[in-house]
């Protein structure tokens, strides 16, 4: 008799994902509030997406906490860093998974053509 249950490993995600993933390695400066005091951790962004990112933070944080995401665009023509507000929506370890909850119209723009460029060179 045939197992009908797939475990997550054995999934294709691709095929129900939102928007497509690419792999990047990005450190990111999170920011969020805890206990009433404002804490600043540096992490590791590891798959990018137009609709959030997975990231290795070494923090305790919670499904649902909300953070802000200061990070370096790959291929941007600015050095500087963007902003992109985000929620926790999954966490294996201290891998989690966040999804943008709030972005600028300009920043925006700059990561559609980030992942554009990430696109060219993965593909």
């Amino acid at each position: 008799m045939k197992d009908h249950h797939t475990s997550a490993t054995d999934f294709d995600w691709t095929t129900i994902r939102r928007w497509k993933r690419y792999r990047v390695e990005i450190r990111l400066k999170i920011s969020y509030w805890k206990d009433g005091a404002k804490v600043v951790v540096f992490g590791q962004g590891s798959d990018m997406s137009e609709g959030g990112m997975a990231a290795y933070i070494p923090a305790e944080l919670e499904k649902g906490d909300n953070v802000d995401i200061e990070l370096p665009l790959p291929y941007s023509t600015t050095k500087e860093p963007v902003v992109i507000k985000a929620a926790v929506r999954n966490r294996n370890g201290f891998r989690y998974g966040l999804e943008h909850t709030l972005i600028t119209e300009s920043v925006r723009e700059a990561l559609l053509r980030s992942l554009h460029a990430l696109e060219l060179v993965q593909e």
